[in-house]
């Protein structure tokens, strides 16, 4: 009897979502409550029909029938053109790096400050792949190594670090 229970309930259950009654129950105090069981003895009793959801609709003829596009999924390819920084040396012979150019004058009290001639040392800027630059960064005891343009932790781990492939 159980198995034949069982197998009944198995085929109710594969046709899928179907109509379901609820019960809504108003106790004395007007409290309302909605429940699968019938209401307790004392309580306003309401049979509610909950409706079965729509059976979902397949794709639209059309839309299987279109080829797919077989550009829009290409892989990007690498640049052409190196990735380029520069190398730069004061005139006191410090050697520093930069990814977006070297400073005209680069001031003795401050490094990363701009300041006019008079109080700062010129900058002759040579452009190096930024591999080689990369490279230059990471190499330690260096003189001048004060003025490199360093990435912040921060910007590194947005990604933005120019090093990161490198």
């Amino acid at each position: 009897m159980p198995l034949a229970l069982l197998a009944l309930l198995g085929l109710v259950l594969a046709d899928g979502v179907q109509a379901q009654a609820v019960f809504k129950c108003i106790d004395r105090q007007g409290h309302v409550a909605f429940q699968q069981t019938p209401c307790a003895t004392g309580q306003a009793e309401t049979v509610v029909q909950i409706a079965a959801p729509p059976r979902a609709q397949p794709s639209p003829e059309y839309y299987r029938a279109e080829p797919r596009n077989e550009f829009t999924h290409t892989r990007r390819t690498a640049r052409s053109s190196t990735v380029m920084s520069f190398e730069c040396r004061t005139a006191s012979g410090a050697l520093f790096y930069r990814h977006g150019g070297c400073p005209a004058v680069i001031g003795r009290e401050n490094p990363k400050a701009n300041l006019h001639a008079s109080r700062g040392e010129k900058v002759r800027a040579r452009r190096i792949p930024r591999a080689e630059a990369c490279r230059g960064l990471r190499s330690p005891g260096r003189k001048g190594r004060e003025y490199d343009d360093v990435t912040p932790t921060y910007e590194k781990n947005l990604g933005r670090d120019p090093c990161r492939r490198y």
